[in-house]
């Protein structure tokens, strides 16, 4: 067997396990990220919502006093 063949057989090197640990754990801290922003976001939404009907709520009793 040549060492052509021989290393053909053989399988790929697979990368460190503390090296494929760093990789999840930083894909993780991303995914984070990404899931505060999101969070972040609806509260805002949220917020601006709650306010809204408020104030809708304020207009439509403002125009009842002003039509009795």
């Amino acid at each position: 067997m040549t060492a052509n063949t021989d290393r053909r057989r053989r399988p790929n090197p697979s990368p460190a396990p503390g090296a494929a640990l760093e990789k999840i754990l930083e894909q993780v801290k991303e995914l984070a990220e990404q899931v505060n922003g999101i969070a972040a976001a609806a509260e805002a939404q949220t917020s601006t919502a709650h306010s809204m009907a408020y104030n809708m709520h304020q207009i439509t009793a403002a125009s009842h006093h002003a039509a009795v």
